[in-house]
């Protein structure tokens, strides 16, 4: 059912929109190289008050970020913030998440969404 909500979703938010214009990454490595260490969507300085969930494979939310018109976004590491199973100072294992952005502008309704691998 997630995966069937965030094509439809994302469908939605980007009728009428420059695609490229929306380019999320579609992998990160929060391994402590300082080379993608971080799950970073440069075009998201355009929504100061975007919020951004991202899910494991079966569904359970792992992450969740408001970002409340912050200058800089405090991006996704690779750890939980917001399930026990997952919660604290160990990073979430290896594998697909996916992640639905709301981008709060007040123009549109809905979610950009897609899949995010994260590997170490």
């Amino acid at each position: 059912q997630l995966r069937q909500d965030v094509k439809k979703n994302t469908r939605r938010i980007l009728a009428g929109r420059n695609v490229t214009d929306y380019t999320v990454p579609m992998e990160f490595s929060p391994n402590n190289d300082s080379v993608n260490d971080e799950f970073i969507i440069p075009f998201l300085s355009k929504y100061p008050d975007f919020s951004i969930e991202i899910f494991n494979d079966e569904g359970i939310r792992a992450y969740n970020y408001i970002n409340n018109g912050r200058k800089k976004p405090i991006w996704w590491n690779g750890y939980a913030n917001t399930n026990l199973i997952f919660y604290g100072s160990n990073p979430v294992p290896v594998g697909p998440y996916y992640y639905l952005i709301k981008l709060n502008d007040g123009s549109k309704k809905g979610y950009i969404s897609g899949r995010v691998y994260l590997n170490r």
